[in-house]
């Protein structure tokens, strides 16, 4: 579990759970649905992807990586979705979000770690095949270089370099993976069993936002009604959901990004 002892007096001094995230993150709406559902209360400080945020200094001490989410608590920052949702479900057990026997609950990390760990292979590479990734600027290449070698090879070797080879490789990866889940709630209502757990909240995320950007599901009707039954959740609340913009407002402002800036 990736877990940083804070040393700043401002940091320290924080009571309760401090979620750093953004709004429109997939891996950051994890950790917004997770507390929702168990209940517990939190406290929000948004850090704006567009406009670079994470990659300022202040943010930097509490996520070297720069990525969202961190989650701060009793002094000590703890990042990457997957290892903050196995921290909330550690620390606050009740009500249990990973349950049932051994294999079970190895089954609900297996995906929580797959979601996690493909974010870049599915999640990001979709939107970039679709030109709605967030551009880079050149000058923060060598900061990623330095503190994220894997964002730093995606934006070089794919990113909006991507040739046409890359884009239908990455749409069809997505695709692939899409068959997988739906194979598995043809048989579950859930993806890990019967009961709604960590699994559902890591993938249906992920989901979620690319519905958002314009994936069709069409063709996925169990992974589309599992998503709009995550969607009718309590716990996906204001505080918690995805917004949706119109994917031409956002092709637009990142082309005009794109133009006005230096990017890579």
């Amino acid at each position: 579990m990736a877990r940083i002892k804070q040393t700043d007096k401002d940091l320290l001094e924080l009571k309760g759970l401090h979620l750093y995230h953004h709004q429109g993150s997939n891996c950051a709406a994890r950790i917004r649905m997770a507390l929702e559902e168990k209940g517990l209360k939190w406290t929000g400080h948004s850090i704006n992807l567009v406009t670079c945020e994470h990659l300022k200094p202040e943010y930097l001490r509490i996520n070297p990586e720069s990525c969202v989410p961190a989650l701060i608590h009793n002094g000590f920052s703890i990042t990457g979705s997957e290892d903050i949702l196995r921290y909330l479900e550690e620390t606050y057990p009740e009500p249990s979000l990973c349950t049932g026997t051994e294999k079970e609950k190895a089954e609900i990390w297996r995906w929580v770690d797959e979601a996690a760990h493909s974010h870049l292979d599915t999640t990001v590479s979709f939107l970039y095949a679709h030109k709605m990734g967030r551009p880079c600027a050149k000058k923060h290449l060598p900061i990623y270089e330095k503190i994220n070698p894997e964002r730093a090879r995606f934006i070089k070797e794919r990113g909006y370099n991507m040739s046409e080879k890359q884009r239908l490789e990455a749409i069809a990866h997505n695709h692939k993976m899409f068959q997988k889940l739906e194979d598995n709630l043809s048989r579950k209502a859930y993806l890990a069993g019967d009961e709604f757990s960590l699994a559902d909240i890591a993938w249906g995320m992920n989901i979620i936002l690319l519905e958002n950007f314009g994936f069709n599901f069409s063709e996925y009707p169990k992974v589309n009604e599992w998503s709009q039954k995550i969607r009718q959740r309590p716990a996906y609340n204001d505080k918690v959901r995805i917004p949706k913009f119109p994917q031409w407002l956002i092709y637009c402002m990142f082309k005009i990004k794109r133009f006005l800036y230096r990017t890579v």
